[in-house]
């Protein structure tokens, strides 16, 4: 059992500080990309973090400090864990000079700033956050809530999410795959994992065919009702069966980061009033008529939790625990014959028996009931055509040759026989992911070329922006190196259940022919400016002849 005071010692805190400079880094080498290509470009040093508030960026050593104390041995380790690892050692180092350097003054004074508030004797109050319009399709104009607070906030609200998910992590159920705490002998479950539990209720009635039911939740967040929220809490410690008593200080921060935000005030009165003003027909979408017939009054008390934050993934499991509850009462009355997996709030079931399907997927809605949580109602599927992925819920249908070939759940999509992909429209954002990252180079040169302010030349322009791409997509490949699957921090990471299974690889060939695209309209676009020429002392980029099957990305699973 960790204590709420371990939890936030000082070296957590500077932990947590260490880990937001490196994305401030990370941040900055992103932008010298385009400057080191594009003169009028922002200069990496002119990245600031607009989510820091009071705290000032020059609390740590400079750069080329805690350089040095970078591991010497990084087989296996990405730049931002090595530059993670330098920062944080060189900080607890170098703090300790006597005289302390100005740096370390600074970096003591907001420490004391966050434990102080922690642990102030005064009542813990959150400001409300900054909310973020984020696009659902890029084309629409319907729009998520992101709540950003400072980081002084979020380090508190993160550290407190720590210390609860820590210290009630056992009480949840093994059907919960979300947001959970891995062990020194098991890692936390991940979407991987739940793919790999359905391929193995596949594999286990290979004769049958099964039934499966889904149910979605209309905008989860936006949805959960503070009450609702604070007694879910309550019963997950209860249910945790040990002698946890939360510290009275966390039940506080809990109770802050809840009254600091409410979808009717913070999203519907401020920040919508912002959105109209550069998207006249923007809209946050809610469910408001729902809510009201949930909790049967047109007043409704204070609901929504804010996206982005670590206790919004604390409360998510621990609200929809009741359900998972409600489930697990099925599966041990007939062990093996009904599989549930709930990643967030998404869930599904299948089984080979449709009557316990259907119960189990009635039990489950009647909870969400309970907890005035809106569902979307669930169509009855009759034979498989392109509409099938536009229901949200769904009765239990066949899942079987003849009757719907494929399921979907947490990006992947499973045919009956075990055939793998990823879902189209994980592989469409990330198209529009790439074409923005063409869009935002092709703007930069363009300004530039105006002003003769490109620096490199038109060869060193494209391999760069290949290796960017290839980087961002499969990770940096190294030519003679086993392929023993993605590479981690990639996109293609995010898809690593795929290795070693039937895989459909034409999926794969799209991302791959739409990045040649990408990489062509750069080409076509440098034909088109005035851009310096090559110098004859100048060392030349190092230049694949062939960029195929090694960087590919079909070629990362094997």
């Amino acid at each position: 059992m960790q204590s709420f005071e371990d939890n936030l010692s000082e070296e957590v805190v500077i932990q947590e500080l260490c880990r937001a400079r490196v994305t401030l880094a990370t941040n900055r080498h992103d932008a010298a990309f385009f400057h080191n290509i594009a003169q009028s470009a922002t200069p990496a040093h002119d990245i600031v973090p607009r989510d820091w508030g009071k705290i000032p960026v020059d609390i740590f050593p400079p750069r080329r400090t805690w350089h040095r104390f970078r591991p010497k041995h990084r087989a296996g380790l990405q730049a931002a864990e090595t530059n993670y690892r330098g920062l944080y050692d060189a900080v607890l180092e170098l703090r300790q000079q006597t005289p302390p350097p100005a740096w370390a003054i600074r970096l003591q004074k907001a420490i004391d700033a966050i434990r102080g508030r922690v642990f102030s004797p005064k009542p813990f109050v959150l400001r409300p956050p900054t909310v973020i319009a984020v696009k659902k399709e890029p084309s629409g104009h319907q729009y998520r809530p992101l709540a950003i607070y400072p980081l002084a906030d979020k380090i508190i609200e993160g550290l407190t999410a720590r210390y609860l998910r820590t210290n009630l992590d056992g009480a949840l159920l093994g059907s919960c795959m979300a947001f959970r705490c891995g062990t020194r002998h098991r890692p936390p479950p991940t979407t991987h994992d739940a793919l790999a539990e359905i391929l193995e209720m596949r594999a286990r009635y290979p004769e049958q065919d099964l039934y499966v039911a889904e149910c979605d939740i209309k905008g989860f967040f936006d949805c959960v009702g503070h009450s609702v929220a604070k007694q879910a809490l309550i019963d997950l410690v209860a249910d945790s069966g040990r002698t946890f008593q939360i510290h009275p200080r966390a039940l506080e921060i809990f109770s802050g980061f809840l009254e600091s935000y409410s979808f009717l005030l913070t999203v519907r009165g401020t920040a919508q009033k912002k959105l109209k003003q550069h998207d006249p027909q923007g809209i946050f979408k809610w469910h408001e008529a729902d809510l009201q017939g949930l909790y049967g009054h047109p007043a409704l008390p204070p609901i929504g939790v804010p996206q982005g934050g670590a206790l919004s993934c604390l409360i998510a499991n621990a609200v929809l625990h009741e359900a998972d509850k409600a489930v697990a009462s099925f599966q041990k009355s007939t062990p093996g014959k009904l599989l549930y997996l709930r990643y967030c709030d998404d869930m599904i079931l299948i089984s080979p028996d449709r009557k316990l399907c259907a119960t189990a997927f009635a039990a489950y809605r009647e909870v969400l009931e309970r907890l005035r949580l809106p569902a979307h109602l669930p169509v009855s599927i009759r034979r498989y055509t392109e509409r099938f992925w536009d229901g949200k819920s769904k009765h239990p249908y066949r899942w079987a040759d003849g009757g719907v070939p494929w399921i979907q759940f947490v990006g992947y999509q499973i045919r009956y026989d075990g055939a793998v992909r990823i879902r189209a429209k994980s592989i469409r954002k990330h198209l529009d992911a790439v074409t923005r990252l063409t869009d935002r180079l092709l703007s930069t040169m363009r300004r530039a070329s105006k002003q003769h302010g490109v620096r490199r030349t038109a060869s060193e322009i494209q391999h760069r922006f290949r290796q960017k791409l290839i980087s961002m997509a499969v990770g940096r490949i190294t030519l003679g190196k086993a392929n023993n699957g993605p590479m981690p921090m990639s996109w293609a990471a995010g898809f690593r259940g795929l290795d070693g299974r039937s895989i459909f690889r034409n999926h794969l060939k799209v991302l791959d022919r739409h990045r040649e695209r990408q990489v062509k309209r750069v080409s076509r676009a440098i034909s088109k400016l005035q851009l310096p020429s090559p110098q004859k002392n100048r060392k030349t980029a190092d230049a694949h002849k062939y960029y195929g099957r090694p960087f590919s990305y079909w070629a990362q699973f094997r």
